[in-house]
């Protein structure tokens, strides 16, 4: 799409930090940046159907737009986000995972192992703001290994626009 959000975007999360723009297509495995933008041992790759989709929707402005106007289409089988090189400890996942044209349609996003399993993302995107559960799931998780999983079901028209994964101090 066109591109990512600035540095100073704390989106849901409220942390602003760098943004790791991942192009369409290629599965990675994608290396990231942390949010000072200094590249980490943390890698992301994808499977599943998916592929790209964009929507220059007029109710969304600046970074918000540059998060939530572009996404991946969750198709059959669903899509898989494997997030490996993770320290031990515990996290909080931010899924966005809203329709961009705005339209209230359900996605499914799973964190295995997590406290709150299967979280249901219905939308409609707000102008501008963040509603969780509306434009995006939470889930905390304590990583023992090195891994973590985010899992998108298929349901109809759904879509994932990004994540956040934020370290939670103990």
């Amino acid at each position: 799409g066109t591109g990512a959000p600035s540095s100073s975007f704390g989106a849901a999360a409220g942390i602003p930090g760098y943004w790791n723009q991942v192009q369409e297509g290629n599965g990675g495995p994608l290396p990231l940046r942390d949010t000072t933008g200094g590249l980490t041992n943390v890698s992301m790759h994808w499977s599943g159907s998916g592929g790209s989709f964009g929507y220059n929707n007029p109710n969304l402005t600046g970074d918000f737009r540059l998060l939530m106007a572009d996404a991946e289409p969750v198709g059959h089988p669903g899509l898989t986000y494997t997030i490996s090189g993770l320290s031990s400890g515990q996290y909080r996942i931010f899924t966005y995972a809203c329709k961009p044209q705005g339209q209230a349609l359900t996605s499914l996003i799973t964190v295995p192992d997590s406290a709150q399993g299967t979280v249901a993302v219905t939308g409609p995107m707000p102008p501008n703001f963040f509603v969780e559960g509306v434009t995006h799931s939470v889930h905390d998780i304590f990583v023992t290994g090195d891994t973590v999983q985010i899992r998108a079901a298929e349901i109809q028209n759904s879509y994932v626009n990004g994540f956040q994964i934020v370290a939670v101090p103990e």
